[in-house]
């Protein structure tokens, strides 16, 4: 009899189908669990979602997932959406045009957000709250709409009002729940961001709880109307602790508030329009405080980062200062950097002016005409034009810009913090310079030498794009008569005056 292999768990989950199946009911079960909280609390709330946090957190997923796979977390919002609003009463129809509005948001927000920031660790900059904004607002006007419009259709409900109600939810459920669920995910794969490993544990937690604190007070049954009073510990919360202080206090205050108001309402202590009030208040509250907030907390971990960066580029600095007085690094004839300590350099700075979307200009030297040198004079005579060379080299050159030899009668030039203009004033002065060279060959006469020059500014392309670009303007300066700077573009900057190597 022929037995079938049985599949084991470790099997089904390798199966990429069923893997995908078990992604999408996952999301969609979590998409159930939050919109059913939220739809829970807007029924004890007079119909009204302080927080909708359910498509914060789909937004939240698609950012964290590939475009590719985008069908399959949309398709979980689907099943989630569709189930959640059934299971709490809705018509088929009416459930469908809900969850079109709920897909309808997510895809513009996620688009948006991801248009101008993908790939990267988000409300890390201050420039992300902008987009952050632009894309909560846009998406939930678009989907409040789009909601409005459709149950104005089916059961005549006031426009107005559906729009209202679903705008200020959805907007608040984006701006507090995506980023809390975007740095939330940041800190569990990449570990605690450089403001947070700053800070000891027990200091974030007296933080939060000082937030807790506050909350509570302010908002319990019969408080004055002092809710402002949670700003300053929210506002100290973003300084210290930056974006994740930022959302963890925010979601502190909002869960508080929202409880507090669910609770009054169901006690019966506040009219149905009262309560509507006090949560298109409380909304909008809310909306101020983690707009203040976050911003805080977003540029104040850019500045811990750009001082980092700092410790690190001075730390470099030192380094290099260190490798250049070891005999390994530098060239032993000209004194200038040897070929493999320069395209390290050159790899540290390309590094760093990407990050920080800095100039950086390559400058590729070439002696002209040295065979004919070394063939009629001898190697001395070679020799001692090359260190001739090294010396006008390094007198050329500024505190932070790095030169090297490459080989024979190759040079290198990498100018940090250096646009083209600036570079070519540097360069040109050093043709002159070498221009400017005797050297005597023993027999009462003298040689002298000029160089040709190309060069390539640095724009985020690879190091062997930048190092083709030098080496083709280099060519082209060769190819247009020597002594001479030539762009990458093409341009060629003559020489005042272009006298060929010769010999007195």
């Amino acid at each position: 009899m022929l037995e079938l292999p049985k599949r084991t768990g470790a099997d089904v989950v390798s199966d990429p189908r069923l893997r995908q199946v078990l992604v999408v009911l996952v999301l969609a079960l979590g998409y159930f669990a939050t919109a059913d909280v939220g739809l829970a609390i807007s029924r004890q709330a007079g119909n009204i979602a302080t927080l909708w946090p359910p498509n914060g957190m789909l937004v939240a997923v698609l950012l964290l997932t590939p475009r590719r796979r985008w069908t399959e977390v949309l398709v979980a919002g689907v099943i989630g959406s569709m189930a959640a609003n059934m299971y709490n009463g809705n018509t088929y129809i009416t459930a469908a045009s809900i969850t079109v509005a709920n897909l309808i948001e997510a895809g513009i927000a996620a688009t948006i957000i991801s248009g101008q920031a993908a790939r990267r660790v988000l409300f890390q900059r201050s420039t992300d709250v902008a987009v952050l904004i632009i894309a909560a607002v846009t998406a939930a006007l678009v989907a409040g709409a789009v909601s409005a419009t459709s149950a104005m259709l089916l059961s005549g409900a006031p426009f107005t009002t559906i729009f209202i109600k679903w705008v200020l939810g959805d907007v608040l459920g984006l701006l507090v729940v995506m980023p809390i669920a975007m740095i939330a995910h940041s800190h569990v794969t990449r570990g605690p961001d450089l403001m947070m490993s700053r800070r000891s544990q027990v200091e974030a937690m007296l933080l939060l709880a000082v937030v807790l604190t506050v909350s509570v007070a302010v908002y319990s049954p019969g408080a004055p109307p002092v809710q402002y009073l949670v700003m300053p510990t929210v506002l100290l919360a973003s300084f210290r602790l930056g974006p994740l202080g930022a959302a963890l206090s925010t979601v502190i205050v909002a869960v508080i508030g929202s409880l507090s108001t669910v609770m009054a309402s169901r006690a019966g202590a506040l009219a149905p329009d009262e309560a509507t009030l006090r949560v298109f208040n409380f909304q909008l509250n809310l909306a101020v405080l983690f707009l203040t907030a976050l911003p805080i907390g977003s540029a104040m971990a850019q500045r811990s980062q750009l001082e980092q960066d700092l410790i690190d580029e001075k730390e470099r600095s030192d380094r290099f200062a260190r490798d250049m007085a070891s005999l390994v690094n530098v060239d032993d004839l000209t004194g200038l950097a040897t070929r493999r300590f320069f395209l390290e350099k050159l790899d540290a700075l390309a590094a760093t002016a990407r990050r920080l979307t800095q100039p950086l200009t390559l400058a590729m030297i070439d002696i002209d005409h040295f065979k004919p040198i070394n063939d009629q004079h001898g190697h001395a005579v070679g020799d001692a034009v090359l260190r001739a060379i090294g010396v006008a080299c390094r007198n050329a050159v500024r505190t932070n810009d790095v030169i090297g030899r490459l080989g024979g009668e190759e040079f290198a030039m990498l100018m940090p913090l250096t646009d083209q203009e600036a570079a070519y004033r540097i360069v040109d002065r050093l043709r002159e310079a070498v221009a400017a060279i005797t050297i005597p060959t023993g027999d009462g006469r003298t040689v002298s030498v000029t160089i040709s020059v190309g060069m390539a500014m640095f724009v985020d392309q690879q190091i062997d794009r930048l190092l083709l670009d030098a080496d083709r303007a280099l060519y082209v300066a060769k190819e247009r008569g020597r002594n001479r700077v030539v762009l990458a573009d093409g341009t060629s900057v003559l020489a005042p005056c272009e006298v060929p190597p010769h010999t007195v």
